[in-house]
């Protein structure tokens, strides 16, 4: 009795050395899908583990406002002081892991004799919002030079969605995508399909005769 039939094995191996063509894919990568198109609502996904920072890019709004990046710890992290901080500042907020979602608070104000407004803004879905509504709209590119992600956020300031505008406090993020691509398949995920084809097909392949 012989354990192998060699002609069996043919295919598997023509498979296996086909599927190290097939390249894998890395979030640097850009993937067309929405970028440069506005998103409502979305969320603010860091692409790569790295570094993610912000750009103070404008403000269009009689009222003031402080832009804070939500924490684990409680302790929100202040990112800009529109009352202080001049357009164009820009920040590090710190290193992050691919896939973690960054949420950003918005806490605007005004102050007028008899009267005082306070309100907090969430960036993500409209439930975040004790309105409702989503508050906050991102566009992404990919830029070429840099060789990385770059979304535009927006917030609209005023309590149930004011004029929708989208242009009360500006800001940029760098290594940030709404939405997040899709799931990347890592090379070493790759070779370890490679590796169950080869041995679920040469299993077929085996056979006495």
């Amino acid at each position: 009795m012989s354990f192998v039939k060699w002609d069996s094995l043919f295919v598997p191996v023509l498979i296996s050395i086909w599927l190290l063509f097939i390249p894998s894919v890395s979030l640097s990568t850009p993937i067309q899908g929405n970028l440069g198109e506005p998103v409502l609502g979305g969320g603010m996904w860091v692409v790569e583990d790295g570094e993610v920072t912000a750009e103070y890019v404008s403000k269009n709004a009689r009222y003031s406002h402080h832009l804070y990046l939500i924490r684990p710890t409680g302790e929100d992290l202040l990112i800009f002081d529109s009352t202080v901080d001049a357009i164009g500042s820009t920040v590090s907020l710190g290193r992050f892991d691919s896939s973690t979602e960054l949420i950003f608070r918005l806490f605007a104000f005004y102050t007028a004799p008899n009267l005082i407004v306070r309100d907090n803004f969430f960036s993500g879905p409209a439930e975040r919002n004790r309105d409702g509504v989503a508050h906050a709209l991102a566009v992404t590119i990919f830029d070429e030079l840099s060789s990385q992600y770059i979304t535009e956020v927006a917030f609209e300031d005023l309590y149930g969605g004011g004029d929708q505008d989208y242009n009360d406090f500006v800001f940029q993020l760098t290594n940030i995508r709404d939405p997040l691509p899709p799931a990347a398949v890592s090379e070493p995920s790759s070779l370890a399909l490679i590796g169950m084809g080869i041995a679920c097909l040469s299993f077929v392949g085996w056979r006495a005769v």
